[in-house]
């Protein structure tokens, strides 16, 4: 309602969704806030430690899901998850998407990528050496709940992953599956991790 260049339509899909209190805390008041049954209630805002590694996550998108990619960084010993928002965005061809990236990544940088679009994999890795697809062993539900055990530390300009883990909920909690639609960056932020995670027990 203070944002003169809201475009009235959009007003009208904001409005339209006030009863949704969560959605509309957060969309319509420009409030912070955390839906019931958040999966996520254990993160908060802070730096990234000094030195640490440029290593990303990365989900595809087009419309009206974004290309997400996401600087992570893991703390084991003191069980800590880093993460800091790079790319965000909707209407990505291939060379735009690595273009923008080429703002973030080093050639040799460890970047997982989901593996639904082998082609686009295919493409970026030309360019991206470290670029390699996740390999998935658990559900989704499982990785988010070794993801729990963690507390999640997002730096203060990564507004779309607060957003989402304000707002990422269980469907079925019990079954461990997630409502979609808040959890792009979370997904890039989750192969990461599932690489990472299994890359340490391999070790030990």
């Amino acid at each position: 309602l203070d944002n003169e260049l809201c475009p009235p339509k959009v007003r009208e899909r904001i409005e339209a969704k006030r009863g949704n209190p969560h959605w509309f805390r957060v969309y319509g008041e420009g409030e912070i806030g955390i839906a019931e049954g958040a999966i996520f209630t254990n993160w908060r805002y802070g730096e990234f430690p000094a030195g640490a590694r440029n290593e990303f996550g990365l989900d595809y998108g087009f419309y009206p899901d974004p290309d997400a990619l996401v600087r992570c960084c893991l703390d084991e010993a003191n069980r800590k998850i880093y993460l800091d928002e790079c790319i965000y965005e909707n209407y990505q061809g291939t060379e735009e998407l690595k273009a923008k990236m080429l703002d973030f990544c080093m050639t040799r940088d460890l970047i997982v990528a989901e593996s639904a679009t082998p082609r686009t994999n295919y493409d970026l890795q030309k360019v991206f050496k470290g670029l390699i697809k996740v390999s998935k062993t658990k559900t989704v539900g499982e990785w988010l709940r070794e993801m729990q055990n963690y507390e999640i530390i997002i730096t203060e300009k990564s507004f779309n992953i607060e957003t989402e883990l304000a707002n990422y909920v269980w469907d079925d909690k019990n079954a461990g599956i997630p409502v979609q639609g808040f959890d792009h960056s979370i997904d890039a932020a989750r192969y990461w991790f599932m690489h990472k995670t299994k890359k340490i027990r391999r070790n030990w």
